[in-house]
């Protein structure tokens, strides 16, 4: 691994849920402000590249950083985002996409903390690298923050209302035990990711991500409580 690598952002803040989301939508609103249509799925390599004006690249992270479960990296001085190639594999789409979105989350939530972070690096001689690495079993408080920052990204409110609606025939809302005997899987969490993956290809994100963005909006309810996108 670099040296210049930080696992960690200094300094981040404790940040309300509903901040997070109005960053969100402030991309997404300059974004159709361009011209661009507001739709799902939410086109979040041209958003990095076309809107946001960062480089995006496919690299073997794994071996390049030498850490397991890297997803994802930031090098801020050059305008960089890399993910770990692995992700570009078909069947991980929707992981792909949330990672780029975190990543975005990163340089739009954190990005004058990890100047800082890179700046100091060169201040006392380090390597260039990454400023921050993104790995699939560390949950710090920025990593959080990215996390929810992008399921607001690629499962925004309105569009996921609309995507809903259309899908089920009506805005209704649906319980666990609904989604139980419909799937016929008694434990929550893979009976509701086995309803709702129809409706998570079509938006482009995983199960795992539009399941507890739906329980966000409440548009699945029962006893299980959303972890992130409250």
């Amino acid at each position: 691994m670099s040296r210049g690598t930080q696992i960690g952002i200094s300094g981040v803040r404790y940040m309300p849920d509903a901040h997070i989301e109005r960053e969100a939508d402030h991309v997404i609103e300059a974004w159709t402000a361009e011209g661009n249509p507001r739709c799902v799925p939410v086109p979040i390599d041209e958003i990095i590249e076309l809107h946001l004006g960062l480089t995006l690249e496919f690299a073997d992270l794994r071996s390049q950083l030498g850490i397991d479960d890297v997803l994802g990296a930031i090098f801020p001085d050059r305008k960089l985002i890399k993910i770990d190639s692995s992700l570009e594999a078909p069947v991980m789409r929707g992981r792909c996409a949330f990672t780029m979105a975190h990543e975005v989350g990163h340089w739009v939530l954190h990005r004058e903390l990890i100047t800082i972070d890179s700046q100091q690096s060169k201040l006392f001689g380090l390597e260039p690298g990454p400023v921050h690495v993104c790995r699939s079993n560390s949950k710090p408080r920025e990593e959080v923050q990215a996390d929810m920052f992008a399921g607001f990204l690629l499962m925004p409110r309105a569009e996921m209302l609309n995507a809903w609606s259309e899908w089920r025939g009506s805005d209704a809302q649906v319980s666990f035990a609904e989604v139980k005997e419909r799937t016929g899987v008694d434990e929550e969490e893979r009976a509701v990711q086995q309803f709702v993956r129809p409706l998570a290809d079509t938006v482009g994100v995983s199960a795992q991500a539009l399941g507890i963005r739906l329980r966000a909006l409440k548009l699945i309810v029962g006893q299980v409580q959303p972890s992130l996108f409250g």
